[in-house]
């Protein structure tokens, strides 16, 4: 299961969503999916300053990286990328 939490500028929650998974993933391809659910409810309600917080270093680092491969996991990554142009900052 993967979930969101989106705060205002003052900390104050706006919303709480999770999303259930009915596979059996490994952690790591938890941690993509429920990036790439954040960023879609964000689109969905029109938010176009968006942080994503996550403790899966390498989500973050092959982001940054800009590496492409063919697993499903670079497929989520390129559905994120996909998505990164549609706010006006994403952290």
């Amino acid at each position: 299961m993967g979930g969101l939490l989106a705060q205002n500028e003052h900390g104050c929650t706006l919303e709480m969503g999770t999303k259930r998974l009915y596979v059996d993933w490994s952690t790591e391809t938890v941690e993509y999916e429920t990036a790439r659910f954040a960023l879609m409810c964000a689109k969905q309600r029109g938010w176009k300053k968006v942080v994503i917080e996550s403790d899966s270093l390498g989500l973050i680092s092959r982001l940054q990286s800009g590496r492409r491969g063919h697993t499903y996991l670079d497929i989520i990554l390129e559905n994120i990328r996909n998505l990164v142009p549609l706010f006006e900052s994403l952290w």
